[in-house]
């Protein structure tokens, strides 16, 4: 079985991608790729690129998936 990718954007903690990490999950977060600040597409665009399920607290995050 191969383990769930997953990125989390910058408003989650290291906590959460430690958290992650020690139940087996292969997590990245935005702000270690330097894409802290960057545009809601590009960050995306970049998750999707990767294919990791993508984690926000960003409310207006959908806007994009209309």
């Amino acid at each position: 079985m191969s383990t769930m990718l997953i990125k989390l954007d910058e408003n989650m903690s290291v906590a959460h991608a430690e958290f992650l990490r020690q139940i087996g999950y292969d997590c990245d977060r935005v702000t270690d790729e330097g894409l802290s600040g960057a545009d809601d597409e590009i960050v995306w665009q970049q998750a999707c690129a990767e294919g990791r399920f993508f984690i926000t607290l960003d409310l207006d995050f959908y806007a994009l998936l209309l």
